[in-house]
């Protein structure tokens, strides 16, 4: 082999460890990277899922604010109701329901047949007996009805302090001026009830009628 064959020969395997050093450099990297990508992606899989169980944290809070605020409504309504029908009960707002009952029955035409057979002043006595009768059967719902009216127009400390009759001017002025919302509430929840205890009556009367 000559000198320049050697020489030759020398830098080819120089250039071939090069190449070798720098394909083992690329391997290197390339293994670098794939690590680098798995290490990625567990990171963003573990921040996904601590995103997720962020998420996840208000959302519980949340619920267990709407079952507390639900829970304290409905205590706070209960109580309204407990002692709105105190209030009616306790100054006997409803013992009228017997008296409403004779006023609507005396101006159906069935009132008017009962008077035709017998006279109106047995007729009134006939009706009446009737209604007095049934009003127990009926009271309990009328009074409650009522005790939901009031209770759609005040607070439960405020139905404490009427019943109690504290002389307060303003709740005093309150209660004249809520009449009329307390009497189409009113209206409105009973207007069933009361038509059913007008018809009962007259007709447990139309049956007293001698033949």
């Amino acid at each position: 082999m000559t000198i320049r064959q050697s020489g030759t020969c020398r830098r080819e395997l120089a250039r071939d460890s090069v190449r070798s050093h720098e394909a083992v450099r690329l391997i290197h990297r390339f293994a670098a990277f794939v690590t680098s990508v798995r290490s990625y992606r567990e990171r963003a899989s573990i921040r996904i899922s601590f995103a997720k169980r962020l998420r996840s944290i208000p959302l519980f809070f949340m619920l267990l604010l709407s079952l507390w605020v639900s829970t304290e409504q409905r205590v706070y309504a209960s109580e309204v109701d407990d002692s709105a029908l105190a209030f009616v009960e306790d100054r006997h707002l409803g013992e009228s329901l017997g008296w409403l009952g004779y006023q609507v029955a005396s101006r159906t035409a069935t009132f008017g047949t009962i008077v035709e057979a017998v006279g109106k002043t047995e007729a009134q006595v006939l009706v009446r007996d009737e209604l007095q009768r049934l009003q127990p059967q009926f009271q309990s719902q009328w009074d409650q009805n009522l005790a939901a009216a009031y209770a759609q127009s005040f607070s439960a400390e405020e139905l404490r302090a009427l019943n109690r009759g504290d002389g307060q001017p303003m709740l005093a002025n309150k209660l004249k001026a809520k009449q009329n919302d307390v009497g189409m509430d009113m209206k409105a929840r009973s207007a069933d009830l009361l038509s059913n205890f007008v018809s009962q009556a007259l007709n447990n009367a139309l049956a007293r009628l001698p033949h």
